[in-house]
């Protein structure tokens, strides 16, 4: 009895031992992505991207449920895709940063602005089908007065409203309720007027009759 309490005690230390040396190796990949992300521009070389991009790929294979670490690394892989002038090199990242956040919300459904991040790389890869919508509804669901939700769904909203179903703008227009204060809306009406749809923007405040200050009817 005293050898097989001996052999499971063993085992036991190993395990922790494992378990311990995993997470924090995990940690120090993670902490090494973070810390380089914001660093990422056209001029980063290949070499450096791969560097980061190994890391990654290590914290992932690490703890492939962590849903924090899915989002870092799909963070990653979406500043490297804008920071890129290749087209094929951007839609390959963009494609990884999406699974990566697909990763996350199946491991962390209730997190209202990963389905946010979902939706907004769908757009960006023009992928306008059930899966976008899903991500839409998802995000609307679980953060109806997250003012990240509402920013990211109205800005991917009139980028790219011509392609939007009619239930995925009637969430969005739910969602500029959480952005009629005036500091808020005038952010949102700066970017329409950046990208020429205040046309748009106004007349659906109008059309749905929601309270804000700032919008200046252009019709």
């Amino acid at each position: 009895m005293n050898v097989l309490l001996k052999v499971t005690f063993t085992f036991l230390c190993g395990g922790i031992i494992w378990l311990a040396y995993s997470w924090g190796t995990a940690n120090a990949h993670y902490v090494r992505v973070v810390n380089q992300i914001d660093s990422i521009t056209a001029e980063t070389t290949a070499d450096e991207i791969r560097r980061i991009e190994t890391s990654a790929e290590r914290m992932q294979a690490m703890h492939s449920s962590h849903p924090h670490y899915e989002v870092t690394a799909g963070t990653f892989y979406e500043s490297v895709a804008f920071a890129s002038d290749n087209e094929a090199v951007k839609q390959a990242y963009l494609q990884r940063a999406l699974e990566s956040y697909k990763a996350s919300a199946s491991h962390r459904e209730v997190w209202a602005r990963t389905w946010a991040r979902v939706f907004r790389v769908k757009a960006e890869l023009n992928e306008f089908d059930d899966e976008f919508s899903n991500a839409v509804f998802m995000a609307n669901l679980y953060g109806p007065k997250d003012e990240g939700v509402a920013k990211e769904l109205v800005f991917t909203l009139m980028r790219n409203w011509r392609q939007f179903k009619p239930e995925d703008i009637k969430i969005s227009i739910q969602q500029i309720g959480n952005l009629r204060d005036y500091a808020r809306f005038k952010h949102i009406y700066d970017y329409a007027l950046l990208i020429g749809e205040t046309s748009f923007l106004c007349n659906l405040v109008s059309v749905n009759n929601i309270d804000v200050n700032g919008c200046k009817n252009t019709n």
